[in-house]
Parts: structure tokens; sequence; C-alpha cells
């Protein structure tokens, strides 16, 4: 009996940790494609306030302005100013799953993955991967001489 029991909760841990591990590449590409906003971004402020009920979840709150919209169901066009607010999770030690949203730099330019929550804010579409830096970005976009 005692070792049924034990054997049990360890396929139970299991089957937790296969629940929250990482996501395939792919989960987060499909995410990227139907994401109703792809938008260049320039964060110009950021807010970060730590729950007062977990010290490991930040609430983030970002303005941004719109520098190119690659695509948008609401018509965004450059120039216009966006509020963007979204959790950060600092993980546990050895924590197995889906990447977190990062905290924003400002003054950063990011390629944005987002959808509009209401008639005030936007939030990440993509999970983890709903901001790439310009950096990282600049590598897959193809450059066009003048």
């Amino acid at each position: 009996m005692t070792a049924k029991y034990l054997l049990s909760v360890l396929a139970g841990l299991l089957l937790l940790n296969i629940a929250f591990a990482e996501l395939p590449p792919d989960v987060y590409e499909e995410w990227q494609e139907i994401s109703p906003e792809e938008l260049i971004i320039t964060v110009k402020k950021v807010s970060v306030h730590v729950d007062e009920n977990n010290s490991r979840l930040l609430h983030c709150s970002v303005t941004v302005v719109i520098d190119d919209a690659l695509r948008s169901e609401n018509e965004l066009s450059e120039g216009s100013t966006l509020k963007i607010k979204y959790f950060h999770r600092i993980p546990e030690p050895y924590f197995i799953g889906p990447s977190s949203i990062p905290v924003l730099d400002a003054g950063q330019s990011y390629l944005a993955y987002l959808r509009k929550t209401d008639s005030q804010y936007y939030t990440p579409s993509a999970g983890g991967l709903s901001f790439i830096s310009q950096d990282s970005f600049q590598l897959f976009t193809p450059q066009v001489d003048d």
C-alpha cells in the first residue's frame, strides 16, 4: 500500500511538471501569427509594482509610442500612444514552465504582439515572446538600401 501511494504521488508530480513545462517554439509562433496587433514600439514609461500577496509577481504598466504598425485589427498607426498592462512572474529556482513576459526597458524598441483588453489597455498576446527586443528583430528584418 505504501509503495502504491508513493508511486501515485510521483506520477502526479510528473504530470504536474509536464502540465507546466515550457511550450514548444511553434506555439509561440502561432500566437504571434494570430495576434491582432503586430507593432514596432518604443517604450516611454514603465511602472512596476510587486503584488501584495505574491512577491514573485510583478504588475507592469507600460506606456509606448507606435513606430510602425505591421498588422493592426484596431487600425493603430505610427505615432499613436498605447498603455499596456500585464504580469511578470519571477520564477522559483529550478522552475520549469512557460516563458515569462519580460519587464520592458524605457527608451528601448520592441516588436510587440498585443491584443486590446478594453477601451484603455492592451495586453501581450504571445506569452513570453510577446516582446522581441530591437536587436533581435533587426536580425530578421530585411534591410533596404536607398
